[in-house]
């Protein structure tokens, strides 16, 4: 689970820069961009097989909201979320810098089992939830700087270990 949250924590922030490099060149970037399923399945490496990851980003002239959706199951132990996080952004020509400024837990439905465990703990399923909201939320957000390209309805984002690539809806 871990793997998971650091694999979500890090999607958000590369998405949230995806979506601010786009603000660069002649094409307008104003719309829904959402992240090439493979390039997903490369970052999540052998946890992609726990379930669906789907991301997106929403660009409006002054902001951009990355929205990551997973499902995820482990025998019994699954869960589905929805995490959103609305970022700033400074750009040169070929480099762009994204901060999150707020990331929050959107959904969260939480399989029995963890329901049982909050129980046992003497937690209400809320509380539960909002200590798990907090293992994904809490984490300050950093800015992260990438080599940006836009091409036809494409947008790649490079740094030394991530290439992410983003289609237009």
């Amino acid at each position: 689970m871990k793997t998971v949250k650091n694999f979500v924590l890090s999607l958000m922030a590369v998405m949230a820069m995806c979506a601010m490099a786009s603000c660069a060149g002649g094409d307008s970037i104003e719309g829904k961009w959402k992240v090439d399923d493979a390039c997903i399945k490369k970052l999540m490496g052998s946890e992609a097989s726990m379930g669906n990851v789907g991301a997106t980003v929403e660009i409006t002239a002054d902001k951009a909201i990355a929205t990551v959706n997973m499902n995820a199951s482990e025998g019994e132990m699954s869960f589905d979320m929805t995490l959103e996080a609305e970022c700033d952004y400074t750009k040169t020509d070929t480099e762009i810098t994204v901060t999150p400024k707020d990331v929050k837990l959107v959904k969260l439905e939480l399989p029995e089992a963890f329901k049982k465990i909050a129980e046992a703990q003497g937690m209400s399923e809320d509380q539960m939830k909002e200590n798990f909201a907090k293992d994904f939320t809490s984490k300050k957000p950093e800015a992260t700087t990438m080599s940006y390209t836009l091409a036809e309805g494409k947008l790649t984002l490079k740094d030394k270990d991530i290439e992410l690539v983003l289609v237009r809806e």
